[in-house]
């Protein structure tokens, strides 16, 4: 079948996407792929050490989401 495209690739603001290098399910490649299928205004960030879910690093992903907004707000 056909894929349908992302809804974020109409999407006409800034966006972050962010991801442990430790995460299986949404490995950094993955990610990447993502961040260029979807154009410009768009910033992707791996945490190193963070897995999916973030165990004990949730500061670093908040740290990432806060500096990501500060700059754009």
């Amino acid at each position: 079948g056909s894929e349908q495209p992302s809804p974020l690739a109409t999407y006409p603001n800034p966006a972050l996407l962010i991801a442990g290098d430790g995460d299986d399910i949404c490995p950094e490649t993955a990610l990447m792929e993502l961040a260029a299928s979807l154009g410009g205004g768009v910033e992707t960030r791996i945490v190193a050490g963070a897995d999916h879910f973030w165990f004990g690093l949730e500061h670093a992903a908040g740290a990432s989401a806060g500096e990501f907004f500060a700059a754009r707000l």
